[in-house]
């Protein structure tokens, strides 16, 4: 299971995920910059390049 985002930091969060999956192998990735990253990906979707 890959985790990121800022709300994944939150115990409450991540153990509600943990608990509905309790086998999953846990990988943390860029938690703000994934973020950033998809605003910019959802950003050029709705209204494309620059």
């Amino acid at each position: 299971m890959f985790l990121t985002g800022g709300s994944t930091l939150l115990p409450q969060v991540r153990g509600a995920i943990l608990t509905e999956v309790p086998q999953a192998r846990v990988v943390e990735g860029n938690i703000f910059g994934s973020v950033g990253l998809g605003l910019t990906v959802e950003a050029t979707r709705r209204y494309g390049t620059a």
